[in-house]
């Protein structure tokens, strides 16, 4: 099976800055635009010195079937642990909006939120913010990842307390970049994206690809923006239908040690 090639990752950096400048917001295109260089430079150190982590897109021995299934059970990871973790946020005094115990659905209007305005053509915006976006984004996050675990020189392992530290770090940055680049303020979708991040890394830990979390982000990114818009109807029902079928096949493939088909 061949491996994406990452080198098309610039190509789709400089398309998506443009746009994102163009037609959201200048600020936030010239900050995908470094943040691009920033991962495009990870990969180009990847290929100069052999001795670095290397986690790249595709490790070339996971079926693809499987990273995907992996990044939608991911996703619902992640609204179902907010839904346990916001409530307790707020009671800590973490969390300053007042949030009653969320549901799937409105764990999904929080993470909207995140979203940014457009009035353009929809379908550039889908394949900007569902499908580019997530890609610069998650790669970004993943090569920051490969930074720290160099410089402290450690085993990615989820056993290791120090692997622990740096996922939260980063989570820290994507709550903060949101805040600040993005100009997120409600706090309960803060926590959504911190959480997001957490599983992104849990994920690019166990699998030693980011394939699979690339796959979550652009489905994350997808359903939100199919909210925003009012596309899917009856949304929190299609939710826990594909949630409870997504549990299911990666329980059999685990059980019975199937091997997924390799798309």
């Amino acid at each position: 099976m061949a491996r994406i090639d990452e080198r098309i990752f610039f190509m789709l950096t400089v398309f998506t800055s443009l746009f994102v400048a163009l037609n959201v917001q200048e600020n936030l295109g010239v900050v995908y635009g470094l943040m691009g260089l920033f991962a495009m430079g990870g990969i180009v150190l990847d290929e100069l010195f052999g001795n670095r982590t290397q986690i790249r897109i595709e490790s070339g021995s996971i079926p693809r079937l499987r990273a995907l299934l992996v990044g939608i059970g991911g996703y619902f990871a992640v609204l179902f642990s907010s839904q346990i973790l916001i409530p307790l946020g707020v009671k800590a005094g973490l969390i300053t909006q007042s949030v009653s115990l969320p549901t799937l659905y409105s764990v999904v209007q929080l993470y909207s939120q995140t979203t940014l305005a457009f009035t353009g053509n929809i379908i550039f915006y889908f394949i900007t913010f569902g499908f580019l976006i997530p890609m610069i984004e998650t790669r970004a996050w993943v090569i920051l990842f490969e930074f720290f675990v160099d410089v402290f020189k450690l085993k990615i392992t989820l056993k290791s307390f120090k692997i622990w530290s740096i996922m939260s770090i980063g989570g820290i940055f994507f709550y903060l970049f949101h805040l600040t680049a993005k100009g997120v303020s409600n706090d309960a979708a803060l926590a959504v994206v911190f959480i997001f991040m957490i599983v992104t890394y849990i994920i690019v830990v166990v699998e030693k690809q980011s394939l699979d979390a690339l796959l979550m982000h652009i489905f994350a990114n997808s359903i939100s923006l199919a909210f925003t818009y009012n596309l899917i109807p009856q949304l929190g029902t299609i939710l826990y239908v594909v949630a409870g079928i997504s549990v299911v096949l990666i329980a059999v493939t685990k059980i019975f040690k199937l091997e997924v088909i390799k798309i």
